[in-house]
């Protein structure tokens, strides 16, 4: 809820990635993807099995599942880092218990990240194409909704190379080895990212490393307090070389 435009400069440091010396370029967005898949005539699993009006939703939507994209969809061909990925959640459909039924209803849910807006739209495409053509086959017998839902923006990379190789320099008076890279999740980079300054400036953030995290997001997550005093020298030579 910060308002940007009230800010002069057009970096931002987000001070939040894991490792000591990590300068992150750009970061993954968060996409939900959502399935809906019902048929118009259910029935008996007896009476009706060979009733060719009828097909199964569980059935239908494993089908589906087996032609959509999972895992990696696109790398960087220069450092291969995951550049878009697909992840499903999970396939609900009828009840395992219940057996005689022939059922109407599934849904299946996925998790998009991309740090590249025009790979990101070609992953949901091919996802809308696959989905379209399961409707022309299943025409009058079954329907799938494919919906998209943007929880956070993708933070793409920026060409301006100015603060990647000022913070190379700072790394390196300390004695801190630095890593310039990208990150697939997200953080308030992506919020920045997607903001302009007090001169309508897209703003330039950055996610950076000043101590070294373990078990992140876990009961066991804990941090090395020397790597903590070992950033706060790095951001403060950072700060120095930056204002010289």
């Amino acid at each position: 809820h910060f308002d940007t435009s009230i800010l002069k400069s057009k970096y931002a440091l987000v001070l939040d990635s894991d490792s000591l010396g990590q300068f992150m370029t750009s970061g993954a967005s968060y996409t939900l993807a959502e399935i809906n898949l019902h048929t118009n005539k259910g029935g008996h699993s007896g009476n009706d099995i060979a009733d060719t009006t009828r097909e199964n939703a569980a059935k239908l939507i494993a089908d589906l599942v087996s032609v959509l994209p999972q895992g990696v969809f696109y790398s960087d061909p220069t450092d291969h880092h995951v550049v878009t990925s697909c992840n499903i959640g999970g396939i609900v459909a009828g009840n395992p218990d219940v057996t005689n039924i022939i059922n109407q209803d599934a849904k299946v849910t996925y998790s998009i990240r991309s740090s590249s807006r025009e790979k990101e739209d070609e992953l949901k495409s091919l996802m809308k194409f696959h989905v379209d053509e399961f409707n022309k086959e299943y025409d009058g017998i079954a329907q799938a909704l494919l919906k998209f839902e943007e929880h956070l923006p993708p933070f793409e990379k920026s060409w301006d190379n100015f603060m990647p190789q000022m913070f190379e320099l700072s790394a390196k008076a300390v004695g801190v080895e630095s890593e310039v890279g990208s990150f697939h999740a997200g953080a308030e980079t992506h919020i920045y990212a997607n903001s302009v300054n007090s001169k309508n400036e897209k703003m330039l953030p950055f996610l950076v490393g000043l101590a070294d995290v373990r078990n992140m997001h876990c009961k066991e997550e804990n941090v090395s307090y020397k790597s903590m005093l070992k950033g706060q020298e790095l951001l403060r030579q950072f700060f120095f070389d930056f204002n010289k």
